[in-house]
């Protein structure tokens, strides 16, 4: 009879704790609503297969300050897409990994105050197949249920030295079309596929593809080959690129590795 009592009482505890959290996605819910949501893309135009980068940005224009979970625009948004045919796509998360959960009980909350916002800019994970064909494109992403404005955007056919790199990747890369917006991972998952992003990068560097290889080649560099010297050569080419998410990244990152050079100059014997 006791073990019985203990259930039930354990039971009724969860209940109470299932309400409770009820009422608390209640009221994020309800702040969250008090936000603005709105997205910008980095440009216009792209070219097909080219990544979409897209700030996010929340505001608030109450008087209040709004309090809730830290933005995860990625993993917890959608974007509904009408194709220059009129055909509607919905794309449901889009990040490539999955990241966090919600706030714990005690950590300290996001806030937004008063005619104050929040915004930052990444790369959503829309397949590639999606936008591979010219022609002006309408996309509205949902934010835990906030709507955004509208953006336009056009994709545009590959000329000269872009069109020689267009047809690279459509001829060398299996299956791009199903694969990540981000090209430089799928010649990395080829069969000798560094050296097709190193060919990739030493013929079309310069086409409007060539900075998102180059970033990834850097990042093989470092990563792979842990070759300090060849990164670094190639984060110092897109350091100053129009891309300011890609440049920024860069710049991160060459000032890690001139710090990690000092350390190992330290280290060496007098």
């Amino acid at each position: 009879m006791k073990k019985i009592i203990t259930i039930s009482i354990l039971f009724l505890i969860s209940l109470c704790s299932l309400g409770q959290t009820t009422n608390s996605e209640r009221k994020e819910k309800t702040d969250l609503e008090k936000l603005i949501f709105e997205v910008k893309l980095n440009k216009e135009s792209y070219l097909p297969f080219e990544p979409i980068f897209v700030t996010f940005e929340l505001s608030n224009k109450t008087d209040e300050i709004v309090k809730t979970e830290h933005p995860k625009f990625l993993h917890d948004s959608e974007v509904k897409i009408i194709n220059p045919q009129g055909k509607k796509i919905e794309i449901r998360g889009l990040s490539l990994t999955s990241v966090g959960g919600p706030n714990l009980p005690g950590e300290n909350r996001f806030v937004i105050n008063a005619r104050q916002s929040y915004k930052i800019e990444d790369a959503p994970a829309i397949p590639v197949n999606i936008y591979d064909q010219p022609g002006k494109y309408k996309l509205q992403f949902i934010f835990n249920g906030l709507e955004s404005n509208i953006v336009d955007m056009e994709v545009v056919s590959p000329e000269g030295l872009d069109k020689n790199a267009f047809n690279f990747i459509n001829g060398q890369v299996k299956n791009i079309r199903f694969g990540s917006t981000l090209f430089g991972v799928m010649l990395l998952q080829e069969k000798n596929g560094s050296d097709l992003l190193k060919m990739f990068v030493d013929r079309y560097g310069e086409s409007g593809y060539g900075v998102y290889a180059i970033d990834m080649l850097g990042t093989y560099y470092l990563s792979y080959e842990k070759d300090m010297d060849k990164a670094e050569a190639e984060f110092e080419k897109i350091k100053s690129s129009e891309n300011k998410f890609i440049a920024n990244n860069a710049c991160k990152i060459l000032k890690e590795i001139e710090k990690r050079k000092t350390e190992l100059e330290s280290k060496k014997p007098n």
